[in-house]
């Protein structure tokens, strides 16, 4: 099964977020309510288990720019991204 044309992968981050912040839909992921929730989730969860690929891919979804060529820069980004958003609210 895919989701708006994506594969299964993506599509099992998306479905895992989205239960998590309990949003109604997929696309209610790229609300801006939910970003704090998201990036709160996505530094605390291994990372690990998927390919930096589908990551790039699952964040080019939620239309965010994140800059990384591996998980530690991943996590970095993450988190830098929370606490810039957490400084300006």
């Amino acid at each position: 099964m895919c989701v708006f044309g994506i594969n299964s992968a993506i599509e099992q981050i998306l479905i895992f977020l989205k239960n998590e912040v309990q949003a109604e839909t997929l696309t209610d992921l790229r609300k801006p309510v939910y970003r704090e929730r998201l990036l709160e989730i996505l530094t605390e969860c291994p990372l690990g288990l998927y390919h930096l690929g589908t990551w790039q891919e699952v964040f080019r979804w939620l239309d965010w720019s994140l800059s990384f060529s591996d998980y530690p820069e991943l996590k970095s980004a993450l988190e830098s991204i929370r606490l810039k958003d957490a400084n300006e609210a």
